[in-house]
């Protein structure tokens, strides 16, 4: 998928940031591409500050349709149906964490480059509140997408000196599994791959052509595993479609978690969402 310009973030949905908003009714920033359901998540997207209200409600088709001030730091979020979570067979979730801890998910949907990687922090944000996540962890964290650009290396731009565990396996919120140690999320594998999304799912797959084996969704890092940019594969710094960007996939947990090849930037694709303090 292309998208329509460098000043618009596009998405699987096939509409621009300030073209979705001005859908009435269906307001923003994507598409649900999970096989579990054929609701659509919408919300539309403003410029303030962190720790501005968020509110969410159900409905008539159980997608949540979400109005906030900014995506990071919202306040309040209603539950929208769907089906049961798939846990994590590797570790029980004992709703851990402690104090000092940072919690990831892989996103809903998919985002292509275009607008800037703050817009695309504000993606992760926005479904944290959207998928109801946001008031289920302590803190009311602020969220990043786990991004290199020119300016700021990943290992940089994000914070990683507490454990970091999986936002939500479909157990206990938040979960136990634990993704990386502290200052170990860039030592080149995982304890457990960044593979549920926000509301506790499994990524989904797809079939290749040909009728081969399941194939991984992939998700941007414009990143090596050790956490630095990848030279010219960041989609000069999430702003263009034009260009190609480094990728991963979420089922991993070895290299392949942060770097498994680049695809175009005009592609949409998903992200890695970390929250932060």
């Amino acid at each position: 998928m292309r998208a329509s310009g460098p000043s618009a973030l596009a998405l699987a949905g096939g509409c621009s940031l300030v073209a979705c908003q001005a859908i009435s009714g269906l307001g923003g920033f994507g598409v649900d591409d999970a096989p579990r359901t054929a609701a659509t998540s919408s919300a539309a997207l403003g410029s303030g500050g962190a720790g501005a209200s968020a509110s969410a409600s159900k409905g008539a088709g159980g997608a949540p349709s979400t109005a906030i001030g900014s995506a990071n730091g919202g306040s309040s979020a209603s539950q929208s149906g769907g089906g049961a979570p798939s846990s994590s067979s590797s570790a029980s979730s004992s709703g851990g964490g402690g104090a000092c801890a940072y919690y990831v998910f892989v996103s809903v949907n998919d985002y292509a480059s275009g607008s800037g990687v703050d817009t695309l922090d504000q993606a992760c944000g926005l479904e944290a509140v959207n998928y109801k996540l946001q008031m289920q962890l302590p803190g009311n964290p602020k969220w990043k997408a786990i991004l290199s650009t020119s300016q700021a290396a990943a290992k940089t731009r994000i914070k990683s000196d507490c454990d970091v565990f999986l936002a939500n396996d479909g157990g206990i919120v938040p979960t136990s599994v634990l993704v990386a140690s502290a200052n170990q999320l860039w030592q080149g594998s995982l304890q457990h791959a960044i593979d549920h999304d926000p509301n506790g799912f499994v990524v989904p797959g797809f079939i290749s052509e040909g009728g081969g084996p399941p194939m991984a969704k992939v998700a941007w890092t414009g990143s090596t595993n050790n956490g630095m940019a990848a030279a010219n594969l960041h989609c000069s710094d999430w702003k263009q479609t034009s260009g190609n960007g480094q990728v991963s996939q979420p089922l991993e947990a070895g290299s392949k978690w942060a770097e498994a090849g680049s695809v175009g930037c005009g592609e949409a694709h998903k992200l890695y969402c970390i929250s932060q303090p």
